[in-house]
């Protein structure tokens, strides 16, 4: 479960870099 969280976290960290 905690994997989960972490990977959702890496592709809304990507996101926001993006912007």
């Amino acid at each position: 479960m905690l994997h989960l969280i972490l990977s959702m976290q890496s592709c809304l960290n990507e996101l926001i870099t993006l912007i």
